[in-house]
């Protein structure tokens, strides 16, 4: 689900036009470390058998005319002031993995200069964003298209990279061991997903804002959090290179045993 809620920052509205861009990604990681409660995952964004996927701000669209909307995060792939965040049952990593959700504008709400800044959330079919086939405006026009942005688009990229891992995996097994177990591909297909992601954390402000708590369980407890364990490298689902060899295997465990 996406967090539509206003964005409000520790930054005097007045001082926020001349912030500088660290200081102003810094302020909304801190707004979404401050309101992660209001931002908890809804159903069934927390199940457990399923790999949920949080929206990264990020897309391949140019600027295009921003006009006053403003991009709270200045261009920088961390997680979507739109995303909600975890954790799952038992204090598990959810959402797992991020993946590009389009880059979410924002408009400032006007108020006291003094006071902090504001803002509310720009549906706009312009982009920013991901292009995304739309029913047209003229009947029988089978080629709209418009800009979208949020963790439906996430998930979704997510959902053809799945696709493609079992495509990937069917053919491994089919010409090395065709009486492979079918109903494992499933759960190897998640891992798989999980495996290429990778932290991602570009001007150091998520470390930097965790370093500042006390106890290392709430450090690693707010990152993955903010970030889960980061974006999605595709290819690293798909292909191994000169570099890297990846080693696919699964089994199975009954209730109550365990394997060295």
């Amino acid at each position: 689900g996406n967090y539509l809620d206003h964005v409000k920052l520790d930054i005097p509205r007045a001082d926020y036009r001349q912030t500088g861009d660290q200081d102003a990604v810094r302020a909304v990681l801190r707004s979404l470390r401050d309101t992660r409660y209001e931002r908890r995952l809804i159903s069934p964004g927390e199940s457990m058998n399923a790999v949920t996927i949080g929206a990264l701000h990020a897309d391949s669209a140019g600027d295009g005319h921003l006009g006053n909307r403003i991009d709270l995060m200045r261009g920088r792939p961390y997680t979507s002031p739109m995303s909600r965040l975890g954790l799952g049952l038992h204090r598990s990593v959810k959402p797992e993995v991020l993946m590009p959700g389009g880059r979410q504008l924002y408009s400032e709400r006007i108020s006291d200069p003094a006071e902090p800044v504001e803002f509310e959330l720009v549906p706009s079919t312009l982009p920013p964003g991901h292009l995304v086939a739309s029913p047209g405006v003229q009947a029988g026009n089978l080629s709209g298209a418009v800009y979208t942005r949020g963790t439906s688009n996430a998930t979704a990229l997510a959902t053809r990279l799945a696709a493609l891992v079992y495509e990937n995996l069917e053919g491994i097994f089919a010409a090395t061991n065709p009486a492979h177990d079918r109903e494992l591909l499933p759960v190897l297909v998640k891992a798989l997903l999980v495996h290429a992601s990778a932290w991602s954390d570009p001007d150091g402000l998520v470390e930097e804002l965790t370093n500042a708590l006390d106890q290392w369980q709430e450090r690693r407890r707010l990152q993955a959090q903010l970030m889960g364990f980061g974006p999605v490298i595709p290819e690293r689902a798909l292909i191994a290179n000169d570099q890297r060899v990846l080693l696919v295997g699964a089994g199975r465990l009954a209730d109550g045993e365990a394997h060295r």
